[in-house]
């Protein structure tokens, strides 16, 4: 589908095989670069991703010098779903996000891009767990908002600030986040902790 989307044509061989454009052996940087994005079209990631890391200096930094822009985000994205599914978290948060960086700035974005941006989000929610560095947790929820939150969204936020407050010992901080997700889910369950550990720094 991604194929005809973008008119991607594989050649076919006279046996009827297929030949994959540009996956090839040549030294030339763009071939190279080119190479991986096939490879990651053709669903043979590990391929592709022990090609990535014999780029130097970085395998990222290779593909954004010697792909098209449009080729670089779809490089950008087949990575990251790539390295979620390995479940290499932090990884993909890496790739996505620098996707999202640069169609930010693009008027006509690549379809992949409100995807990259729900994955990324998702991400960055999931990792703010319980036994994480609170201030690593913060900074997580603070790239989480910049893409935008619904509703439940903003209140999810908010409690996993309060945790985090209270686990650096900033009360204060902690009731006003805590007051905001009472604000805006009055009936919500699951905080008799932090309530019980923030009383009297509450409004009543």
């Amino acid at each position: 589908a991604y194929d005809r989307l973008w008119k991607i044509v594989t050649p076919q061989n006279s046996d009827g095989s297929q030949t994959i454009p540009h996956v090839t052996e040549s030294e030339r940087p763009a071939a190279r670069a080119r190479s991986v994005l096939f490879l990651l079209l053709e669903e043979r990631g590990d391929e592709a991703m022990d090609r990535i890391k014999e780029f130097k200096p970085g395998g990222r930094l290779f593909l954004r010098q010697h792909l098209t822009t449009s080729e670089y985000i779809d490089a950008c994205f087949l990575v990251g779903e790539l390295l979620e599914n390995q479940k290499k978290w932090v990884n993909a948060l890496e790739w996505y996000e620098d996707l999202i960086r640069i169609e930010e700035a693009r008027k006509h974005n690549r379809p992949c891009y409100p995807e990259a941006r729900d994955r990324a989000r998702r991400l960055l929610m999931k990792r703010t767990r319980a036994d994480l560095d609170p201030r690593v947790g913060l900074e997580y929820l603070r790239r989480a908002e910049l893409l935008g939150l619904d509703k439940m969204g903003r209140i999810e936020v908010a409690k996993k600030r309060a945790h985090c407050y209270l686990q650096m010992e900033m009360k204060v901080e902690s009731a006003r986040h805590l007051s905001e997700v009472l604000r805006l889910q009055p009936n919500a369950r699951g905080m008799e902790r932090m309530l019980q550990a923030l009383q009297g720094y509450l409004d009543d």
